[in-house]
């Protein structure tokens, strides 16, 4: 199996978890909307979206940094 490939398919369930979350912030930000006609309410709601999606990127930005580090760390030199 090439590297790709795999990265692609490591990718596919995420992003569907990541959409699947974001349907449901959305559902519930219109519920909350309609149940007050408050505005403020959604954009709490979107606000804390914000936060844990943008949290769960920085750290698999960072996971994967830190993969790619110690990969680079265990690879072979070439010799000279």
């Amino acid at each position: 199996m090439n590297a790709p490939s795999t990265r692609s398919s490591t990718w596919k369930p995420l992003l569907a978890v990541m959409g699947a979350v974001t349907l449901w912030c959305v559902y519930q930000a219109i519920g909350t909307y309609l149940s007050g006609n408050d505005v403020r309410k959604p954009l709490i709601v979107m606000a804390v979206w914000l936060a844990f999606i943008g949290g769960w990127v920085l750290m698999l930005y960072s996971r994967g940094r830190r993969l790619a580090r110690s990969q680079q760390k265990d690879w072979p030199s070439s010799p000279n």
